[in-house]
This record gives structure tokens, C-alpha cells and sequence, in this order.
């Protein structure tokens, strides 16, 4: 009897694992699709209407905006950005700080090309990541599956 309790929590503990790794790594996936779509606005915004970053962001979709930054009063585009320090991967990290760096320092020419080069590299880094959370989730499905049979031969 204790046997079967202890294999039953020691499945449910590895299948626990499972989920917060797979949740862990959708959210990062839609951490980035969430930062795209605020790269599209800003540039279809400046490309269209030539519009400051201030004016740009306050006309952004709030729920948007909470998602990504959980107080997103400040307008500043780099303060904005910076809270998400830590939360991608260092690649678009380096591609997000090089657009907050540059963005405003141009003509809109300019301007939108730095967001087309921008999304560029984030959309090519969220297709290898979509790619990879996939390989991924495939083998810590698998690595479940055996730890959780060695556990079941474990306890015979």
C-alpha cells in the first residue's frame, strides 16, 4: 500500500515537473509574440502617422501593454523595455536594446527601417525558439515517461 502511495506521488511530482517546464517555456514564446506585436505597432505608427514614441505607446492596446510590462505608466521606450531584462533570451534582449538605443535618432525612414531590422531578427529568433520548445517538450515528455517506468520497476 505504501508503495503504490509513494509511486502515485512520485509520478504526480514528475508529471508537476513536466508542466512547469512546458509553461515555462510558452511563456517565454509568448513573452516574444507579445513584444512583436508591439514592434509592428510602433512601426506601422511611425511609418503611417510619423508619431512620437509617447503618442505611440499611450494609443497601444492596454491589455497588450500589461502583459508585457506590468507597470507601463512610463512612457520612456528604454525603461519600458528594460524591465523585460531577464525574461528573453540574450539575443533579442541585444536586438531590443540596440532598437531602444537607436529609435528616435533618425528621420522615419530611418526609424522604420531599425523596426523592420529589429522584427526581422525577433521573428526569425521566435520561429528557432517555436522550433526548439517543440524538440523540447518532446523530450522532457519522454524523460517523464522513463523516470516515471523506472520508478513503476523500482517499486514491483
Amino acid at each position: 500500500m505504501l508503495r503504490a502511495l509513494g509511486g502515485v506521488i512520485c509520478l504526480a511530482s514528475s508529471f508537476g515537473i513536466y508542466r512547469s517546464f512546458v509553461r515555462s517555456e510558452s511563456r517565454k514564446l509568448d513573452l516574444l509574440d507579445d513584444v512583436i506585436l508591439l514592434m509592428q505597432h510602433i512601426r506601422d505608427k511611425v511609418d503611417y502617422y510619423s508619431a512620437p514614441i509617447d503618442k505611440i505607446l499611450s494609443e497601444c492596446d492596454s491589455d497588450l501593454m500589461t502583459r508585457l510590462f506590468s507597470d507601463h505608466r512610463d512612457m520612456d521606450i528604454e525603461v519600458l523595455f528594460s524591465s523585460l531584462s531577464g525574461e528573453l533570451d540574450i539575443e533579442c534582449e541585444k536586438a531590443i536594446r540596440d532598437f531602444t538605443g537607436s529609435f528616435g535618432k533618425s528621420y522615419r525612414e530611418g526609424q522604420v527601417l531599425l523596426c523592420d531590422g529589429t522584427l526581422k531578427i525577433l521573428e526569425a529568433r521566435r520561429d528557432k525558439m517555436r522550433e526548439m520548445y517543440i524538440s523540447r517538450k518532446k523530450v522532457a515528455a519522454t524523460l517523464t515517461l522513463v523516470a516515471d517506468g523506472i520508478i513503476f520497476i523500482a517499486l514491483l
